[in-house]
């Protein structure tokens, strides 16, 4: 039994069906390379040997893995159009938004709407992983493995990036000193520089192109291998037995990361400034560096890792937990973590400088 020749989704892309009768209605295999299935379910029509269109009102669908479980993202944005009333024409499955013109404006709203769901979703995720850590149980196997991980496995990055930063700062603010005859503050100019912004901010964006990406492809692949759907089975929270001991990990290495790069940038900037230039003494930077800095900056230099800490784990597992699309999804997820981790903590680091400076 044929109902159509086709059907096609709402970007004009066309794919053979057919279709085959079964209790609850007509099913039609969605051939493409999911290897998904649509259902059409009961709208009341009245199923039989002969089935006409004119008899089918409206449709509902759903997408089918090989296992038969429904996917609802693969088709996301799709509803079914009434269904065509003549036996030859195709069955068209068009988007919800069909026969509208989408100008600037709507499509900004949309874009807007789609935005702060999205946003709405990741403050739930994050305001259960803050619960979580006050409730039981506490797996702390957990977070020493994540603390190793993140922590010890980032100072192989952490380490040629706070030597290399200090070493360019120190070499670029020497010549522009030397001009106003004020090359011994070099120390002074490297430690705040460090300290304040250089050693929290490129320490956070290190740990996540390497710890955020990690994390979500981590919780992505078990998103779509299922293993998500096992733990709740099983009887356990996913939130707190995968994100929050990542969190927890994060925040609490992260300062510490910060401080291993600030030291290290002050020694590459003494490699420059002693050894290299002998524009000042030893002893006289190492001074000048230390004097240079106040409770206030010592706070700015560890609250910044901290919150930083918790956006890197917080984004990485929410595009994990948000992963479709097999393999490719992973991907996707990967590279989104990566980028509205990064994007946050430059708008945190805005924020943060905006409340010290007016202290």
């Amino acid at each position: 039994m044929r109902l159509g020749k086709c059907y096609a989704l709402g970007d004009g892309a066309a794919y053979g069906a057919r279709s085959t009768q079964h209790r609850h209605g007509v099913r039609i295999p969605f051939d493409d390379d999911f290897g998904s299935g649509l259902d059409t379910l009961q709208d009341g029509a009245n199923i039989s040997n002969q089935i006409g269109f004119r008899d089918v009102q409206h449709l509902r669908f759903h997408t089918l893995d090989h296992s038969g479980k429904p996917i609802r993202s693969a088709v996301r944005d799709l509803s079914p159009s009434e269904a065509a009333r003549q036996k030859d024409q195709p069955l068209v499955l068009a988007s919800s938004h069909e026969g509208e013109v989408c100008t600037g404006s709507s499509c900004l709203l949309r874009l807007l709407t789609r935005w702060i769901a999205s946003f709405q979703d990741f403050l739930f995720l994050s305001a259960r992983a803050f619960a979580n850590i006050f409730r039981s149980p506490h797996y702390y196997d957990d977070v020493f493995l994540q603390m190793d991980i993140i922590g010890i496995g980032s100072l192989p990055i952490v380490i040629p990036t706070g030597l290399l930063s200090g070493a360019i700062i120190a070499l670029q603010m020497s010549r522009a000193l030397n001009t106003y005859g004020a090359s011994s503050e070099v120390g002074t100019i490297v430690s705040l520089t460090q300290v304040r912004e250089l050693g929290p901010m490129l320490t956070a964006i290190m740990v996540a192109g390497r710890n955020a990406s990690g994390i979500a492809s981590e919780l992505g692949s078990m998103k779509v291998t299922e293993q998500i759907d096992a733990m709740r089975a099983l009887g356990t929270d996913p939130l707190q037995k995968l994100v929050t001991p990542r969190l927890t990990a994060t925040a609490l290495m992260l300062p510490c990361l910060t401080v291993v790069a600030d030291v290290i940038g002050l020694f590459g900037a003494y490699l420059i400034a002693v050894p290299l230039l002998h524009i000042i003494g030893g002893q006289s930077f190492w001074s000048t560096s230390w004097r240079a800095l106040v409770l206030n900056d010592l706070a700015q230099g560890l609250i910044k890792p901290l919150l930083f800490g918790m956006i890197i784990a917080l984004v990485g597992c929410y595009c994990g937990l948000r992963t479709s699309g097999g393999t490719q999804g992973v991907g996707r997820a990967t590279t989104q973590a990566v980028v509205l981790a990064s994007i946050w903590i430059f708008i945190a680091t805005l924020l943060i400088d905006k409340i010290f400076v007016g202290l």
